[in-house]
C-alpha cells in the first residue's frame, strides 16, 4: 500500500488562502509604486490619440475584427464615462497589469511552484521597468487585456466540466479579440494541466482554444492585403537572419539593468547578440540544472519561447511592448533560478551545526528574497526616473521617443487653450521650411542641417495627427491647417508659430498677426525663411511701411545689401513723411558712415 498526504484541513486552506492574498497585496503595491508616474502622465503614443478620435468621431472607424474588442469597444465605453481625462485610462491599465501579476502567481502556483518563486516571479513581471511606456499609454490595454484574457482562459480549463471549457473558449476569444499576440499561449495548457490528467486529454480539452488561434491566424494572412488585418512596414514578416536579431534584441533587452533607455530604437540591434547569446545560455543551464526539480523555470521557458514566438519574424520593429506576454515566462526561470541557489545558500554549515541540522533554512531564503526584490524594485524606479529626466543634446525634449511626443502634443495643447477663446475659430500652424531641427533616431545628436530636397519629419504635425487632436481636447476649433508657405489665401486664420519643445506663439489673426510673425521670425534669426515669408505678404499688403521695413532688415541679415538699400529708398519715397521712413533715412545715414 502506498503512502498518501493527508488532506489539508480548512484552516490550512485558509492561511494559505491568506498568504496568498498577502503576496498578491505586496505585489500589486510594489507596481503601483514602481509606475506612480504613468498615472499622472498625458496620453503618450500617437496611437492613443488616433483611437480616441475614433471614438468621438473625428476619424472613421474602419471594419475589421481584430483588435476590436481594445481599440474599438473599449475606447468608446472609457470615453463615454470619463470623457478625455488620461488618469482613468491610466488607472485602468494599471489594474488590469496588477491583475496580470495576480494570474501569473496563480498559474505558477497551478504548475507546482513553490510560493515564494511564484511570488517573485509576479513581482519581477510587475515591475519590469521596460513596462512603464505600455502602463502610460492608454492603447497598452491591447497588451494588457489580452494577456489578462488569455490567462483566465488558461486557469478556466484547468476545471472540470463543459461550462469551464466554454469559459476558456469565450474568454480567449476575447483576448485575440484585443491582440494577437497571445496567440501560442493555449500551448501552456499542455504543462500546466493537473498531475494526475494525462497528456493526451489536457490536448483534447484545449483544442477549442487550438482551434480559435488557427482560424485568427488563417483571417490575419486572408485579411491582410484587404488592409483588414495588422499591416504596413511595422508588420512585414521575413523569414531569415531577423529571427535571430529580434530574440537577441528582446533577450538583452530583458536583463537590461544598466541603461534606461536600451529600447531607444524600436528596431534590430544587430549588437545585442553579445548579450543576448549569454542569456541564452543562462537559461540552458538553468534548465539543465534545476528544471527537474523546479516546475517554475520549465513553465518559464516555454511561456517565454510562446510570448515572443508572434513578433520574431517581424522585420524591421522590435517595440518594447512586443515582450510583455513573454515576460511572465522570463520572470519565472529567474525566480526559479534565484531561488534555488538561495536553497543552496541556506544550506551551507555554520558553526555548531551537525550534518542533521544542514538543511534548508527557510526564513533565510525568504529575506533574502524580499531583499532582492525590493533592490529590483528601487533598481526599476530609478531606471523609470532617469528615463524620463533624458534629454536630447541641445534641446529640452526628451531622448525618449515617447516621452517626447507626449511632451511636444501637452505644450501645444497647453499653448492653444491658453490663447484661444471659447469662439469658434480656424487655426493655422505656420512652420516655414527650413526651420525645423534634425536629430538622430539612434544617437539623439543633432544633424548640422536638413539635406536639400529632402523632406523633413515634422514631429508637432505627426504627434497631433495633423491638428485633429487640437480638435479632440478643443472643441470650439473648427479647421486646423499646417502650413510651410503663408499665401493671401490664409488671412481667415489664427496663426500660430511652433518653438521646438512644442510651445506655440500666438500671432493672432489678420494684419497685425501677420506683422507679429515677421518680428518673431527676426527674434529666431531665420532672416531668408522672414525674407520669403514677407514676400508672399507683401502681395497682399503691397504698400504696407512695416512689412517693407522687415523685408529691408531680411534682405540686409542674409547679405543682400543692394537689395536692401533699393527697398528703404522705394520706401522713402511712398511715404516720406511716415515714421517708417525716418527710420529708413537713419539706416541708410548709418551705412553711408
Amino acid at each position: 500500500m502506498t503512502a498518501r498526504e493527508p488532506e489539508s484541513g480548512p484552516s490550512e486552506r485558509v492561511r494559505a488562502g491568506g498568504s496568498d492574498l498577502i503576496a498578491i497585496a505586496g505585489c500589486a503595491l510594489l507596481a503601483a509604486w514602481v509606475f506612480r508616474r504613468a498615472l499622472f502622465s498625458f496620453f503618450s503614443s500617437p496611437d492613443d490619440l488616433f483611437y480616441l478620435e475614433q471614438a468621438v468621431g473625428l476619424r472613421p472607424t474602419p471594419l475589421g475584427p481584430f483588435r476590436f474588442l481594445s481599440q474599438v469597444v473599449y475606447f468608446r465605453a472609457m470615453v463615454g464615462l470619463v470623457g478625455l481625462d488620461p488618469f482613468p485610462f491610466h488607472a485602468v491599465s494599471l489594474l488590469v497589469h496588477i491583475v496580470n501579476a495576480a494570474l501569473v502567481y496563480a498559474l505558477a502556483r497551478m504548475a507546482g511552484a513553490r510560493r515564494i518563486v511564484a511570488w517573485l516571479g509576479a513581482v519581477l513581471f510587475a515591475t519590469f521597468p521596460l513596462s512603464e511606456t505600455l502602463l502610460s499609454s492608454a492603447v497598452g490595454i491591447n497588451d494588457e487585456a489580452a494577456l489578462a484574457l488569455a490567462l483566465t482562459a488558461l486557469i478556466c480549463l484547468r476545471r472540470p466540466g463543459i461550462r469551464w471549457r466554454i469559459a476558456a473558449s469565450v474568454s480567449f476569444a476575447l483576448a485575440l479579440a484585443s491582440k494577437e499576440s497571445v496567440i501560442f499561449l493555449p500551448v501552456l495548457a499542455l504543462w500546466l494541466r493537473p498531475a494526475s490528467m494525462p497528456l493526451a486529454v489536457a490536448a483534447r480539452r484545449a483544442r477549442p482554444l487550438f482551434a480559435i488561434s488557427a482560424v485568427v491566424a488563417m483571417l490575419f494572412i486572408l485579411l491582410r492585403p484587404a488592409g483588414l488585418a495588422p499591416g504596413g512596414e511595422a508588420y512585414a514578416i521575413h523569414f531569415g537572419s531577423n529571427l535571430f536579431h529580434d530574440l537577441m534584441t528582446y533577450l538583452s533587452w530583458s536583463v537590461d539593468l544598466v541603461r534606461p533607455l536600451p529600447d531607444l530604437v524600436s528596431s534590430i540591434d544587430p549588437t545585442a547578440w553579445r548579450v543576448g547569446i549569454w542569456v541564452v545560455a543562462a537559461i540552458v543551464l538553468c534548465r539543465w540544472r534545476w528544471g527537474a526539480q523546479e516546475p517554475a523555470i520549465r513553465l518559464g521557458l516555454v511561456w517565454g519561447i510562446l510570448g515572443l514566438l508572434p513578433v520574431l519574424p517581424l522585420r524591421f520593429q522590435t517595440y518594447r511592448h512586443y515582450l510583455y506576454p513573454a515576460v511572465p515566462g522570463l520572470a519565472l526561470i529567474v525566480a526559479g533560478a534565484l531561488v534555488q541557489s538561495l536553497m543552496l545558500l541556506g544550506r551551507l554549515p555554520r558553526p555548531g551545526d551537525t550534518a542533521v541540522d544542514r538543511r534548508v533554512r527557510p526564513r533565510l531564503v525568504v529575506t533574502l528574497v524580499v531583499l532582492a526584490v525590493l533592490a529590483y524594485a528601487l533598481r526599476a524606479d530609478h531606471l523609470i526616473a532617469a528615463r524620463l529626466a533624458l534629454r536630447m543634446p541641445g534641446s529640452q525634449l526628451a531622448l525618449d521617443p515617447v516621452e517626447r511626443r507626449r511632451e511636444v502634443a501637452v505644450r501645444a495643447l497647453a499653448s492653444l487653450h491658453q490663447h484661444l477663446g471659447p469662439d469658434h475659430a480656424a487655426v493655422a500652424v505656420y512652420s516655414p521650411s527650413g526651420m525645423g531641427r534634425v536629430f538622430s533616431a539612434r544617437t539623439g545628436q543633432e544633424y548640422p542641417g536638413i539635406p536639400a530636397g529632402r523632406h523633413s519629419y515634422d514631429l508637432l504635425a505627426a504627434v497631433t495627427d495633423s491638428g485633429r487632436v487640437f480638435r479632440l481636447f478643443l472643441p470650439q476649433i473648427d479647421s486646423v491647417a499646417f502650413l510651410d508657405r503663408w499665401s493671401c489665401a490664409d488671412t481667415s486664420f489664427t496663426l500660430f508659430l511652433p518653438y521646438y519643445d512644442g510651445d506655440l506663439f500666438a500671432a493672432g489673426r489678420g494684419r497685425r498677426a501677420l506683422a507679429a510673425t515677421g518680428r518673431w521670425m527676426f527674434e529666431q534669426r531665420w532672416y531668408p525663411q522672414a525674407r520669403e515669408y514677407l514676400d508672399s505678404v507683401l502681395v497682399a499688403y503691397p504698400e504696407d511701411r512695416e512689412f517693407l521695413l522687415l523685408r529691408a532688415g531680411a534682405l540686409l541679415k542674409i547679405g543682400e545689401r543692394a537689395a536692401a538699400r533699393g527697398q528703404l529708398e522705394h520706401l522713402i519715397r511712398l511715404a516720406p513723411n511716415d515714421s517708417a521712413a525716418s527710420v529708413a533715412r537713419r539706416a541708410l545715414a548709418t551705412w553711408e558712415r
